[in-house]
């Protein structure tokens, strides 16, 4: 993957621009599907919202402790890494370059803690909505975020770190 030079070969450079030039026009396809997904399920007929009352009332609320706890943990984890990277002078863009390997703070307990905090707000909002579809949302989420992103993130780090990212990876898991 290294060119003699230390630098990335041109095949990992081409790998990293195709997945950023593929990801930029069908994230944009998928989001708008999550929204449109999300706005359908809260236009509901009469007779099925008045069933979605009777069902939620031993569902959690929307501030219940269950779905606040885990969009709490989602955004906390966010800006935990967040700041982290910034503090070490790294970018938190996805597609631009890398500088520094960060291996403490929530990297310890994840190779991906800002897409692990995300999952979690999906999740957190999933349980306040207390049915069943917003769960679709969470694994699609995951495979999106998987597909387009983190595939070609793990390939830029490996090309940039060398084995210093490959035992970090064997150590540390991608989500948890």
């Amino acid at each position: 993957m290294l060119a003699a030079s230390g630098a990335p070969s041109n095949e990992v450079n081409a790998y990293v621009r195709d997945a950023a030039a593929r990801s930029n026009a069908a994230d944009t396809q998928f989001f708008r599907a999550v929204l449109a997904a999300i706005a359908a399920q809260r236009k509901r007929s009469p007779e099925a919202e008045t069933a979605t009352v009777h069902r939620r009332q031993s569902a959690p609320q929307f501030g219940g402790p269950s779905a606040t706890h885990a969009r709490a943990t989602g955004v906390t984890v966010n800006l935990w890494a967040d700041r982290l990277l910034k503090q070490k002078g790294t970018s938190v863009k996805p597609f631009e370059p890398t500088s520094v390997l960060i291996v403490d703070g929530p990297f310890r307990f994840s190779r991906n803690p800002m897409y692990l905090g995300m999952v979690l707000i999906l999740a957190g909002i999933a349980l306040a909505l207390g049915t069943l579809s917003p769960w679709l949302v969470v694994p699609v989420f995951m495979w999106q975020i998987m597909r387009r992103f983190i595939v070609a993130e793990e390939a830029k780090l490996a090309a940039a770190f060398g084995n210093r990212y490959i035992e970090y990876r064997r150590k540390v898991r991608r989500w948890l």
